[in-house]
């Protein structure tokens, strides 16, 4: 289940957040420090994409280049990404068998 949860960013609007448990990264977008190490994490929606500060005043820094930030997000979810499920193949019966040691 997916809640909502509404922010404020200075100079803008209330905007919808997903507040889901499934962020890849525990470290701010623009500084790298913990996401909680200013208190609460400031999350901002920027075309559609959340993002994570560790405060308010990253959101600035953030938006003099977000292709570069959006690009490191986008990283660290390609490598949360778990892998596929090996397939599993059975010999006819169900029987696995093992190669001969010789």
């Amino acid at each position: 289940m997916i809640t909502m949860a509404m922010t404020t960013a200075k100079g803008g609007g209330n905007e919808n957040v997903a507040a889901t448990d499934d962020y890849p990264m525990t470290t701010c977008l623009v500084e790298d420090s913990k996401l909680d190490s200013m208190g609460e994490p400031f999350v901002h929606v920027h075309e559609g994409i959340t993002v994570k500060f560790c405060c308010e005043g990253c959101l600035k820094d953030f938006n003099k280049d977000p292709e570069k930030y959006l690009a490191k997000l986008e990283a660290a979810k390609s490598a949360n990404t778990p892998a596929p499920a090996p397939k599993e193949t059975s010999g006819g019966g169900g029987e696995t068998k093992e190669a001969d040691d010789k």
